[in-house]
């Protein structure tokens, strides 16, 4: 309803924020901090709260950070929410790319939460189905219904063509993944301490996703400043940390989706 309150991390990915408003909610931004592995602390949301708050936000792996809510986090936020009475859309379309031999936790799972989440998920990041756009939603048959309808006059339904893909990429072999998963970590090793090496990048090690987030305050330039620099000097693409919220502000995202001559390539021409 409008006025209706909804938590999201700070930074978080743009999407969130919009669909917020498009309904006519109003956001409540939770910092998340590189100190703190850029999660959503339990304790953090509970003081944002308000007799208005109906809803969290969770992205784990996150985009654009690269953090993830670890099993303990999502404890917390659970008792938060059943305490509270609140709802939780879980954004878990990064649920396989996982580094470091960190594993994946739906918060879905907890005791007591089943009926109160939104688990989304996509074919775009685990099947590699970008251009297929298709995902799917797992919740309770009410709140199902609710967004068949709203789906309905909208996008009215996703192309049959890609029903089927999608159904073929969950029947078929799985043993990609693994590999798939094997490469990004491959350029994610070496990705990660090359940033480090420039000087006015801070660079925290992702585990999870496929981005890197440097800090880069210590170049003294906005984050939309150095992303135009380095596009029109350097032919590097980056996104500006403020365009995920405040608190990206000082940090870029980098995407490790290239090979690994590219993303050498991009460094290289980043340190010149």
């Amino acid at each position: 309803d409008p006025g209706d309150e909804v938590i999201i991390s700070d930074p978080c990915f743009v999407v969130y924020e919009a669909v917020v408003r498009i309904v006519g909610a109003t956001p409540v931004f939770v910092a998340v901090r590189e100190e703190e592995d850029f999660r959503l602390i339990p304790e953090n949301v509970e003081k944002s709260l308000t007799t208005k708050t109906k809803l969290i936000i969770l992205n784990s792996p996150s985009n654009p950070t690269g953090g993830i809510q670890y099993k303990e986090d999502l404890k917390g936020i659970a008792e938060v929410a059943r305490k509270h009475n609140l709802y939780i859309v879980s954004d878990e379309v990064y649920e396989t790319m996982l580094y470091e031999g960190m594993h994946h936790h739906s918060i879905a799972a907890i005791k007591g939460m089943r009926n109160r989440t939104v688990t989304v998920n996509s074919f775009s990041k685990t099947y590699a189905m970008t251009g297929w756009r298709i995902g799917y939603a797992v919740g309770t048959k009410e709140i199902i219904d609710q967004m068949i309808k709203l789906q309905q006059y909208t996008m009215v339904h996703a192309p049959a063509v890609s029903q089927r893909a999608a159904l073929a990429a969950l029947n078929g072999p799985q043993d990609f993944i693994e590999q798939m998963v094997t490469i990004f970590d491959e350029r994610r090793r070496f990705l990660i301490p090359r940033l480090n090496e420039i000087e006015g990048f801070r660079c925290p090690t992702p585990k999870g996703a496929f981005y890197a987030f440097p800090n880069v305050e210590g170049l003294g330039k906005l984050s939309k400043d150095m992303a135009q620099i380095l596009l029109q000097s350097g032919g590097v693409a980056v996104v500006p940390g403020s365009v995920f919220g405040e608190g990206g502000e000082g940090y870029l995202r980098l995407s490790y989706a290239q090979p690994l001559d590219k993303l050498e390539d991009a460094c290289n021409r980043i340190e010149k």
